[in-house]
């Protein structure tokens, strides 16, 4: 007899990023490529026509938040928690500082990705941090994140084939 299948990962993932740029593109390959292999998942964004039709097209379900002003942001606030407490995730990740400063506690795993050399006080509300070169992580654990709770993961996974360089 063999043993039960294991329920996929549940992540929810929190972008309120820029229009375009290296997280925002990172983003959607991660998404896509989790999507994939059978982890299930929603994408909270700003709202951006664009990311929101590529998630659709890699089958990530998107919700769409505006959290600028005090108002849309108490609102966003009350949907978001609604909403990712529906879904149960088993990660919570914020993508950058304006996601960060929005990370959800739960009984599930908060984690932020950090790409800059940005202040960690946007990320006191997660568990976990993973940042995008060697430099950020040092600069993390300078600035005392445990490095137990502290991973790096490159956005730049998938480089363009290039010709071997002979050493001498």
């Amino acid at each position: 007899m063999s043993a039960p299948a294991a329920a996929p990962l549940k992540v929810a993932h929190l972008l309120l990023g820029a229009e375009e740029g290296g997280a925002e593109e990172f983003f959607l390959n991660l998404l896509s490529a989790l999507q994939k292999r059978g982890v299930r998942q929603t994408a909270y964004i700003s709202p951006h026509p664009p990311r929101e039709a590529a998630l659709a097209a890699a089958g990530v379900p998107v919700e769409t938040l505006t959290f600028e002003g005090y108002i849309r942001n108490y609102l966003s606030m009350r949907t978001l928690r609604r909403s990712v407490a529906a879904f149960a995730p088993h990660v919570f990740l914020a993508w950058m500082n304006r996601a960060g400063r929005r990370a959800l506690k739960g009984p599930w795993v908060t984690a932020a990705r950090l790409g800059g050399y940005y202040p960690l006080k946007n990320y006191r509300r997660c568990e976990e941090l993973i940042v995008n070169t060697p430099g950020i992580a040092g600069f993390a654990k300078q600035a005392g994140w445990p490095e137990a709770r502290l991973h790096m993961l490159s956005n730049f996974a998938s480089l363009p084939a290039a010709e071997a360089i002979d050493p001498s």
